[in-house]
Formats: C-alpha cells, sequence, structure tokens
C-alpha cells in the first residue's frame, strides 16, 4: 500500500490530497483540504506575488507538512499553476517555500498541467466519444480534448476567476455594466482559442472550484461533500438561474450562501459567467462534474513512477 499526497498552490487556493494505492491496485482519495490563501492577488497588476499572500501561503505549506507526516505519507509532491507561471518573482517565492518548509516545489507548464486534469477527471469513467475536460482556475482555464484515455489537444487562456474579478467586478453587487463588459472579454476571448475545441466534443466535463462549488450550490450542500459532487451532471439553465440569483447580492450575501467555500463568495460569478459562455459557444446543455482533477492526475503519475517527486527531508 502507498501513500502520496499532492499539494496543489493555484491562485485562489491551496489544495490537499492523500492518495493511496491498495494492493489490489485501486486509487482512492483518502483525505481532501482546501485552503483560500489567494496568492494571485492582485498578480496581473505587476506580475509580483506579495509578501503578505507568501506569508499565508508558507503558514499554510507548513500545515500540511505536518499533516503529512502524521498521516504516513510517502511522498509529498507539491505542484503550482498558472499564479506562479505568471509571477516575476517566482524564483523568491521558490526559494522562501523551500527554506521556510522544506518543501520543493514544481511549477507545471501549461500542457502538464492540462494532462494532470484530464487523467484525473477522467480516470476510472469510460469515454466511448470525445470529451472536452474543462478545467477554470483562479488565473487560467484549460480545455482539454480528448478521446478515451487519449489527449487529441490542449487549448490554455490567461482567463480565471480570480483575474476576471479584478478586472472587471469593482462594485458590489457588480453593476449591470461591469457585467456586460465581463460577459464581452470573455466570449471576445474565447472565440479563437477555446471554442474550436469545444466544437469536436460530445460531452463536457468540468473540474476546478468554480464548477465544484456551483454543484455544491445546486445540489444546496451546507458541508462540501467530495462524493455527492464527483459525477453531478450541471445542467446549463440551473448554472443560467443560480447566476441570475448572485450577481443581484451583495458580497455579504453571497458568503451566507457559499458556507461551503466563502473565500470564493467574490469571485463566484466571474467564474459563473466563464462557465456560462463556455457552454453557451459549445452548445453544450449539461456538464458532468468531476470532484478528481490535477491533484488526482498527479498522483496517477506518481504511483506509476512516470514522474520525478519529491519527500522533503
Amino acid at each position: 500500500m502507498q501513500r502520496v499526497v499532492v499539494i496543489d498552490i493555484g491562485t485562489q487556493s491551496i489544495l490537499y490530497l492523500l492518495a493511496e494505492k491498495e494492493r489490489a491496485g485501486r486509487i482512492v482519495c483518502v483525505h481532501q483540504e482546501i485552503r483560500g490563501v489567494r496568492l494571485g492577488r492582485n498578480i496581473g497588476a505587476r506580475g509580483i506575488v506579495q509578501e503578505a499572500t507568501l506569508k499565508k501561503a508558507i503558514i499554510v505549506l507548513k500545515e500540511y507538512a505536518k499533516l503529512a507526516q502524521e498521516q504516513h505519507a510517502d511522498e509529498i509532491i507539491v505542484v503550482a499553476t498558472h499564479v506562479l507561471r505568471a509571477a516575476r518573482n517566482k524564483a523568491d517565492v521558490d526559494e522562501a517555500i523551500r527554506k521556510e518548509t522544506g518543501l520543493y516545489l514544481h511549477i507545471l507548464s501549461e500542457k502538464e498541467e492540462a494532462e494532470a486534469s484530464y487523467r484525473g477527471a477522467t480516470f476510472g469513467r469510460e469515454l466511448m466519444e470525445a470529451a472536452c475536460v474543462l478545467d477554470i482556475g483562479g488565473g487560467s482555464t484549460e480545455v482539454i480534448l480528448g478521446k478515451a484515455d487519449r489527449i487529441v489537444e490542449v487549448q490554455s487562456v490567461p482567463l480565471g476567476a480570480v483575474g476576471l474579478t479584478e478586472r472587471f467586478l469593482r462594485s458590489d453587487p457588480p453593476s449591470s455594466a461591469e457585467l456586460a463588459d465581463l460577459e464581452s472579454f470573455i466570449n471576445t476571448t474565447i472565440k479563437d482559442t477555446l471554442v474550436p475545441l469545444l466544437m469536436d466534443a460530445e460531452n463536457l466535463i468540468g473540474v476546478g472550484g468554480t464548477v465544484t462549488t456551483l454543484a455544491a450550490l445546486d445540489l444546496g450542500l451546507t458541508n462540501y461533500d467530495p462524493h455527492r459532487v464527483d459525477g453531478h451532471i450541471l445542467q446549463a439553465s440551473r448554472i443560467r438561474r443560480i447566476t441570475d440569483r448572485i450577481q443581484k447580492l451583495s458580497l455579504s450575501e453571497r458568503e451566507k450562501i457559499m458556507e461551503i467555500d466563502s473565500g470564493r463568495a467574490d469571485i463566484i460569478l466571474a467564474g459563473a459567467y466563464l462557465l456560462k459562455a463556455i457552454m453557451d459557444r459549445g452548445s453544450f446543455k449539461t456538464i458532468r462534474v468531476s470532484d478528481r482533477g490535477l491533484r488526482f492526475g498527479i498522483a496517477i503519475r506518481a504511483f506509476s513512477n512516470t514522474v520525478k517527486h519529491v519527500t522533503p527531508a
């Protein structure tokens, strides 16, 4: 029996997964955690990770490293996505994390991130037709077109729930003009990048905080339940209804109805608009939600010994 911890440092959240490969070969998620640190706060302006948010991230990473030891993990893998790909001070961030926590960081390329998200989202699912895995993050969005276990094409755009919120949604609640500008920008950006891949897919699978949070809201959950969220079929009509509802609410009102992840309350609207636009342009009436994305994909690769990974001393 092997145990691997994967820590994913994203623009909005730092996520923890303990995965286990049983003697029979089955890979299972044993424990998950999420902390809304928002390392990418205002990174779009200067491309610099702020010292205050880095300190918060280091505190969380120390707690995660301790938890991994308590849970008898054989290995710890730490990866980062768009937030550090885009950061001008990524080397300083990497050094600070290694010095303070003993954890070694790997900044995933767009291709590596997309491949891991696809492997995680499609693991254990039979896909006879072409499918798109959609990963909406805080700083970027990836669409991965595949068939069965084969990735056909990958496209990534620098559109994410955090960046879009900071750029367009300044009022509380957002004004109709801000929402119109947000929608127009999204549609213009995805027209020649993501839409061509969407047109070639028969079905859509969604991973990431925006999609799982909307699924939890659709299910009426007060506590996040990965078993209920994973596999949930989210209707486009329900996404529009939820979006119409929350766009009229103030931030404090959104926080009340988002007890499962109140730290995402200010960015959920931008993420919902992005998801809605992608589904509309791809003519998808539903999206299958997957709670297993990037972290699970990294764990699968670790168990198959196809990547290098390090355990801190």
